[in-house]
C-alpha cells in the first residue's frame, strides 16, 4: 500500500491499478444496458435492464442516473422488487433519506 504524507501523518492511498479496471467495467456494462433498452423487449425484460443499469451507475456514484433507472424500472413494472431497492439506493446516496426511507418500504411490503 502506498502512503501519502501530509504533515508527519502518513496517510494510506489506493493503488488505482486495481481500481481502473472494475471502473472500466461498469462503464462497460452501463454502454452494453442502455443499448439493450432500446430494443424491441417487454416492459418487465426492459425494468431488469433499468435495474442492472442502476446498479452500474451506483457503482460509477452517477446517483441522479441511478435513481432515474429506478424510477423507469418501477413505471415499467410495479412489482419489480429490486427496482424500489434501486430507487432507496439512489435517494441513500444523494442523501434524500426520507425519500430512501420510503422506496425501502416498497421493498419491505413487496417482499416481506
Amino acid at each position: 500500500m502506498n502512503f501519502l504524507r501530509v504533515s508527519s501523518t502518513p496517510i494510506p492511498t489506493l493503488n488505482l491499478t486495481f481500481i481502473l479496471p472494475k471502473v472500466k467495467k461498469f462503464q462497460d456494462a452501463a454502454e452494453q444496458y442502455t443499448e439493450a433498452i432500446f430494443c424491441k423487449i417487454t416492459p418487465e425484460k426492459k425494468a431488469v435492464l433499468y435495474c442492472n443499469r442502476s446498479f452500474a451507475s451506483l457503482k460509477l456514484e452517477e446517483n441522479q442516473l441511478a435513481l432515474f433507472d429506478g424510477c423507469e424500472a418501477v413505471k415499467l413494472d410495479p412489482m419489480n422488487i429490486k427496482g424500489y431497492y434501486r430507487k432507496g439506493q439512489a435517494y441513500v446516496a444523494l442523501r434524500q433519506m426520507k425519500m430512501a426511507v420510503l422506496a425501502f418500504k416498497s421493498v419491505c411490503k413487496l417482499q416481506p
